[in-house]
């Protein structure tokens, strides 16, 4: 199921999995907005003084209106995107992905992968260790090697792995080690 945009203003794009088992699977991905940066050496080139327009052309960039005219301070007019290519840096805003409940199928590890291809950061479920994988499998957990596989897999940035089975509360080292074992990217956590 993709959700288009969370409520918000601006609205802020998302995406929803949903799965099987008793309940639905809980994962989404937050996908803020581009970063629109004013240029402040560019500004003072060009003899413009910060305001209300800055705004306004920020709106018409991320509205793709890059021929809608643009007032300046100055008097004078440029377009959005002309203006735009001169004094705004613009960078991709960081995504976050969460997953949790997720029964350790191809399915759904194709879907997770999907959703947390080259994610900034990665919070996913890691309940039980390797060792433990039948039970994994009869309650619809991952472990700590599909954690690490998926974020693996995926090219996330960085991992945070979480929802560990009480049976590991006092050695979570054990399944931090695991998870760094098969897992590419930096993991979170206790070393």
């Amino acid at each position: 199921m993709s959700v288009p945009s969370v409520q918000g203003d601006p609205p802020v794009p998302a995406n929803v999995v949903r799965d099987h088992r008793h309940t639905p699977v809980l994962a989404f991905s937050y996908e803020p907005v581009a970063q629109l940066n004013v240029r402040k050496d560019r500004l003072t080139q060009r003899g413009l003084e910060p305001g209300p327009w800055l705004n306004r052309l920020k709106q018409h960039l991320l509205s793709n209106e890059t021929g809608a005219p643009v007032s300046l301070p100055d008097g004078g007019t440029a377009t959005a995107g002309d203006l735009g290519a001169e004094i705004i840096l613009t960078t991709s805003g960081k995504n976050m992905v969460y997953a949790t409940d997720f029964a350790d199928t191809d399915s759904n590890r194709r879907r997770l992968i999907e959703l947390a291809q080259q994610a900034h950061i990665l919070f996913c479920e890691s309940t039980f260790a390797e060792a433990d994988v039948e039970q994994a499998r009869r309650t619809g957990h991952l472990t700590t090697r599909a954690c690490a596989e998926i974020a693996t897999a995926a090219g996330v940035a960085r991992l945070v792995p979480f929802h560990f089975s009480r049976r590991y509360e006092h050695e979570p080292a054990r399944l931090y080690d695991e998870i760094r074992l098969y897992c590419e990217c930096p993991v979170e956590g206790p070393d």
